[in-house]
């Protein structure tokens, strides 16, 4: 994205000089006062010049580090887990019952046919979550194949032995399932951009589904549900290696930089939404 002439006012002159000021903050400071840009993530998946635009102008080495994943420290089940479950995560749960209610009317459904196959819905609705929602996603799992919590300290192990996970597309989350490499159905949040894109990287990977927020419903949900149920685990080879990475890479004596001189920094770019194709 190059900076052109438009007429005066307007949002897209405004659009256009906002870039401008963006772009004369980030790229002339990190030229003169960094040593390097280190991109935690994987190329597979996204690239810097997706998110900033003018990486070309960028002077200074930029590594990709991998993703900053969380490692599963005890693969034992979690106590108290069904021996078969689908897992449900609402991430902080301010969005919760948005996402939480059409899965468990989907699980209705598929309960009504057998089509569960005797699982269970574990559900996180996330710790922020409104009470009174949290109290209506009670009453809807009534006394049916459910378990419903606000949070669990031991979310990680709990996804890497459920059968199938639905969540948002938050940074953490899908880290969680890179590293379980647990089928998945992604519904990113409208509010966070980035959710989009990373969900429909993914989805082009053939990491996960995604059901755009806007078209979830319960009915949608069980199709998704039981075609992700009969489907293989999904295979990847992203790099999940970040935190190491870095520390390798600044403790390294092969860069051309002094480590005692070496700066590390991440950029993105302007908040910009992105649709569904």
């Amino acid at each position: 994205m190059r900076f052109y002439s438009v007429p005066f006012g307007g949002i897209h002159h405004e659009y256009l000089a906002f870039n401008r000021r963006y772009y004369e903050e980030v790229v002339p400071v990190l030229n003169e006062y960094f040593d390097a840009v280190l991109v935690h993530g994987d190329s597979q998946l996204s690239r810097l010049e997706d998110h900033f635009p003018w990486v070309d102008d960028i002077g200074i080495p930029i590594i990709y580090t991998g993703f900053v994943s969380e490692k599963l420290e005890d693969a034992s089940r979690p106590d108290g887990a069904p021996d078969r479950y689908v897992l449900v995560s609402a991430g902080g749960g301010v969005e919760g019952l948005a996402l939480v209610a059409p899965c468990i009317e989907a699980w209705k459904k598929l309960a009504q046919d057998d089509a569960h196959d005797g699982r269970e819905m574990v559900i996180f609705a996330g710790a922020f979550i409104d009470e009174g929602h949290f109290d209506a996603l009670r009453a809807l799992c009534g006394d049916g194949p459910f378990r419903i919590e606000r949070f669990t300290s031991n979310f990680l192990a709990w996804m890497q032995h459920a059968d199938l996970s639905i969540s948002r597309a938050g940074y953490n989350t899908c880290m969680n399932v890179l590293e379980t490499q647990v089928p998945a159905i992604l519904v990113p949040s409208i509010a966070m951009d980035d959710q989009v894109f990373r969900a429909q990287e993914l989805m082009g990977l053939g990491i996960a589904g995604v059901i755009h927020p806007d078209q979830i419903s319960a009915g949608k949900m069980a199709k998704a549900i039981a075609e992700m149920l009969e489907s293989s685990a999904p295979e990847h080879h992203l790099s999940l290696d970040g935190a190491e990475q870095t520390r390798k890479f600044i403790d390294s004596g092969q860069q051309e930089v002094k480590d005692e001189n070496l700066c590390v920094t991440s950029v993105s770019r302007p908040r910009e939404n992105y649709g569904f194709e």
